[in-house]
């Protein structure tokens, strides 16, 4: 009797009703896994129009920059559940599904999903030239005026801030596999292991074969979204052909004027990529560039390098 008083009142002060979900695997089938500034919203809210597929339930409009960002792979501090109530009943043919960008750099994530959401489960990616991701990263924390970034601070500052905090754990990468040995960043912690899509990919890898994965390289996607669209709708399974993607992808999703807290700026060329920071990071991420080259089967567009 204890134990199920207390089983109604966690579920009751959490938020949740009576009539949370039995299954012991999670409801989503579909991850967007990443990465960070990549556009991974926009891909969500393109993926969650077409009928077949249900966005998790959300009090957030589909303009939030964090919609469809749950982060349970990263921190499933409750139980499974208690995540399925964030999503929609479905009927047979519906699947639904999230968009963390936490889940690609989160060294347990894949380990998780399997054990959670079982060997079936997909995975999309969407990855951005790291040194334009990291300066996106940046422009997006001046934006909103957090960790630590104000005003007053430069890229070219912030960058070697970045640099800093990477070098220091630089003795638990192995450079001859560009492999960390151990969980040294949180997500978001460090922008510089946020690009390293090498790494972070592998350890996928250890826990779902490729086939589980559509990666898609932002210069690709969106230089012809409504192709990749059609593509990420066979990858999940349902009719691409039921949706007027063209349609779908003409509207934009978390650009700069749905994270704005305070008025910037950015013409200011304090906060701009310059030549000197951008050739330095560049040659930081290129043997992991070459590497996921390599992962992938891709040729990269020239302008990673």
């Amino acid at each position: 009797l204890l134990l199920l008083l207390f089983s109604f009142l966690t579920a009751t002060t959490c938020g949740y009703a009576l009539s949370l979900p039995s299954s012991a695997t999670c409801r989503p089938t579909f991850f967007i896994i990443g990465g960070r500034k990549g556009g991974t919203t926009a891909l969500y809210v393109y993926l969650t129009s077409h009928p077949q597929i249900l966005p998790y339930i959300s009090k957030k409009s589909s303009s939030h920059p964090s919609y469809g960002e749950v982060h349970y792979l990263y921190r499933h501090s409750y139980s499974v559940q208690q995540y399925n109530s964030k999503f929609p009943e479905l009927k047979r043919d519906q699947i639904t599904g999230e968009s963390s960008v936490s889940s690609l750099t989160a060294l347990g994530a894949p380990q998780f999903t399997l054990r959670t959401c079982g060997p079936d489960v997909r995975m999309l990616a969407v990855l951005r030239e790291p040194v334009k991701r990291m300066h996106s990263q940046f422009m997006m924390r001046l934006r909103l005026g957090t960790d630590n970034v104000t005003a007053n601070t430069s890229f070219h500052e912030w960058a070697f801030e970045q640099i800093k905090e990477f070098e220091a754990k630089m003795n638990h990468i192995n450079m001859d596999t560009l492999l960390w040995d151990t969980k040294v960043f949180k997500p978001a912690e460090n922008a510089l292991n946020e690009g390293l899509y090498y790494g972070h990919l592998h350890n996928w890898f250890q826990s779902f074969p490729p086939s589980s994965f559509k990666i898609f390289i932002f210069d690709d996607f969106y230089a012809n979204p409504a192709v990749h669209l059609k593509e990420a709708f066979d990858f999940l399974g349902v009719d691409g052909t039921a949706v007027d993607v063209h349609d779908i992808v003409s509207k934009k999703y978390n650009d700069a004027s749905s994270n704005n807290r305070q008025h910037i700026d950015t013409s200011d060329k304090r906060y701009a990529l310059t030549g000197e920071i951008e050739r330095l990071l560049k040659r930081i991420f290129k043997p992991h560039n070459k590497a996921l080259e390599k992962l992938l089967g891709v040729t990269l567009p020239s302008h990673w390098w």
